[in-house]
């Protein structure tokens, strides 16, 4: 798993959270590792980020539609179980960030097709 993956691993274990929550034990550890897990992106991006600002720059900015494609899928995974789950607010959230995520993939693709 490289560290680009990390945050999207974060962001699936926080989709499927709801269904640890009969569990305190279960949901107390999962939170953790989704914790521990940005906590760790983010101390490699700042250390990226010390040595090469530049480069850091570019590849936040740089974010392809195949990795948009996979946060849209985490999202429709968060939706399916929030929904499961009858929490409404969380399917809510689920659906913001779905359309955020097509909307970013809408853009990529356009730009794509100017860059041409």
């Amino acid at each position: 798993m490289s560290r680009a993956n990390i945050p999207q691993l974060a962001f699936l274990i926080w989709a499927i959270l709801p269904i640890t929550e009969s569990k305190d034990w279960l949901f107390y550890t999962c939170s953790l590792i989704i914790i521990a897990l940005l906590a760790l992106a983010l101390i490699c991006n700042i250390k990226d980020y010390l040595n090469m600002p530049r480069l850091v720059v570019k590849e936040i900015l740089s974010f392809n539609v195949q990795t948009h494609i996979i946060y849209l899928v985490i999202c429709i995974i968060g939706i399916i179980v929030s929904y499961s789950l009858n929490h409404m607010k969380m399917v809510c959230l689920w659906c913001g960030f779905a359309i955020l995520e097509l909307g970013i993939c809408y853009y990529l693709k356009e730009n794509r097709h100017n860059k041409l």
